[in-house]
């Protein structure tokens, strides 16, 4: 099954049944192929060669009395087509710039839609209207607050780009909320959005420290693609904690930079064009340069899994990053 299947499934032949029906049998299909993607998906890929998704998306969701909540109004775009789908009373937006809020009421009323556009800040929701049906965010998240968990009802779902500070890219993350503040769920593929306000990334400034020397050493290891939509940068990240990197280019080749978030340490590896041998510097009390070599083999060794082969959960502890299943965590 195809989304275009979905498609004409919901709009054609469901087009004369209640929108409550319409609304069941989409959940029933969701809910079918959410246990083949958190249960079956690699057997499936496998055996087929093809990914599990569900064809049951955030485009063609039938409309009905559900309320959703929309985190970062921007211009209005999307809440005004949130509204045209499911009436104005169902749908909260929410803009942490008063000016761009009252810009986001002014377009929708322009064309006779009324979502409620709320000033404020993104990551406390808006617990006015709860609970939620499905919970959209429209900017790259690096933290996911628990009040976004907390506000949508058991069986609801949050989607929003997330990923970590050692890239800039993320990936398209799809939870679902279970009974007691958990929810999980996998990536869908990547993406690139502009990122949280409060949570963008500030570069440190390492001063350097009598107690550490830099150690010099040399890897055989090539260094990885590293573009914003390569998956191995997500792998790093869900491994590698509180590091971030830069590529610097060179006349003969690139350095790679890993920096530390949460202390002095830092590595550098110098790749030159045509040689199988990188000198590598390590300074402070990680060994960078090690830890990232270490996951690159790990990420080779689970045969180079791509974005969606990767999942959160989350609850009001943090998350946990896992690989093909919420019952493999990624260390």
């Amino acid at each position: 099954m195809e989304p275009s299947d979905a498609d004409a499934y919901l709009g054609r032949v469901l087009r004369g049944s209640p929108s409550g029906t319409r609304l069941a049998r989409s959940q029933a299909l969701s809910t079918n192929f959410l246990f083949l993607e958190l249960r079956h998906k690699v057997e499936i890929h496998r055996m087929t060669g093809r990914v599990v998704e569900c064809p049951i998306d955030e485009m063609n969701r039938p409309r009905g009395s559900k309320d959703a909540q929309l985190l970062g109004t921007g211009p209005g775009w999307q809440a005004g087509l949130l509204a045209h789908r499911l009436g104005d009373a169902n749908v909260v937006t929410v803009e942490v710039d008063p000016v761009v809020a009252e810009a986001a009421r002014r377009r929708p009323a322009a064309a006779g839609l009324h979502p409620l556009a709320v000033a404020g800040d993104a990551a406390e929701g808006y617990p006015s209207a709860v609970p939620y049906d499905r919970v959209t965010v429209t900017f790259g998240a690096r933290r996911i607050p628990y009040a976004w968990l907390r506000q949508t009802r058991p069986g609801g779902m949050v989607l929003l780009p997330w990923g970590t500070h050692f890239g800039n890219g993320d990936a398209l993350l799809r939870l679902t909320v279970h009974q007691g503040g958990t929810a999980t769920g996998p990536f869908l593929r990547p993406v690139d959005f502009m990122k949280m306000r409060f949570q963008r990334l500030v570069w440190p400034f390492h001063t350097p420290d009598p107690a550490f020397a830099v150690d010099e050493s040399t890897t055989r290891t090539a260094l990885p693609d590293l573009g914003r939509f390569d998956p191995f940068p997500l792998a790093v990240g869900l491994r590698l904690h509180h590091v971030t990197h830069a590529v610097q280019p060179r006349d003969d080749g690139r350095t790679l930079w890993l920096c530390s978030l949460s202390n002095l340490s830092w590595a550098g590896a110098t790749f030159h064009d045509g040689q199988d041998v990188a000198q590598v510097r390590q300074y402070g009390p990680r060994r960078l340069g090690n830890e990232f070599e270490a996951v690159f083999h790990w990420w080779v060794d689970n045969d180079l899994p791509g974005v969606e082969c990767f999942g959160l959960t989350v609850d009001e502890r943090g998350r946990r990053g896992w690989l093909d299943s919420p019952d493999n965590p990624v260390a």
